[in-house]
């Protein structure tokens, strides 16, 4: 029971760390023509929203998982959808920003955009499979818990990966002021 809970709550913490650690990023995504600091405090403001709201749902997640094998699938079921939705309200904010006023900002909106919608699917993956773990043997429990873990950090990892190379394949000095001017930024 304790690995299979240190598995899941690492699946959580994984999430929140990724986006904390990955997410302060020197070129993001915006609404047509939106002024560079607008963009950046309203995209960073999303994306430390959703950390937030990951990093809550971690912390509570591991004490819910102490009980029987299907109450464990349920719990991990019900946060990865919930942290689906979360990151579905994640995405629709950024969107609203649409594309920054900088040279490159359409690719850079697209590119980011992707690489958001890529962290999703992984989510969306999780909760299917989580939804299938066996409820009647601990051992494969834990080894598709750890399956599913695997695959999300793989895909967080990714992103963090996307938004280097979206860094260097679009540098926008424009927007690289305006993240470290925001106070929404400051926090990631």
């Amino acid at each position: 029971m304790l690995h299979r809970r240190s598995r899941s709550a690492g699946l959580v913490a994984a999430a929140a760390v990724a986006v904390a650690l990955v997410l302060p990023l020197q070129s993001l995504a915006a609404r047509s023509g939106t002024e560079p600091g607008t963009w950046a405090q309203g995209v960073c403001s999303a994306i430390v929203d959703w950390g937030a709201v990951a990093e809550a749902k971690a912390n509570g997640i591991e004490k819910q998982l102490t009980g029987s094998l299907p109450q464990a699938r349920a719990v991990l079921s019900r946060f990865l959808d919930e942290m689906v939705k979360e990151t579905d309200r994640m995405i629709t904010r950024i969107d609203v920003f649409g594309t920054p006023a900088v040279k490159s900002g359409t690719p850079i909106r697209q590119r980011l955009r992707t690489l958001l919608v890529a962290a999703r699917s992984a989510l969306r993956d999780g909760r299917d499979r989580a939804a299938k773990l066996s409820i009647t043997d601990a051992t494969a429990f834990q080894l598709g818990a750890g399956k599913i873990s695997d695959n999300v950090d793989r895909q967080l990892t990714a992103l963090g990966s996307g938004f280097d190379k979206l860094d260097r394949n679009f540098p926008s000095p424009e927007l690289d002021r305006a993240v470290s001017k925001s106070p929404a930024c400051a926090k990631l």
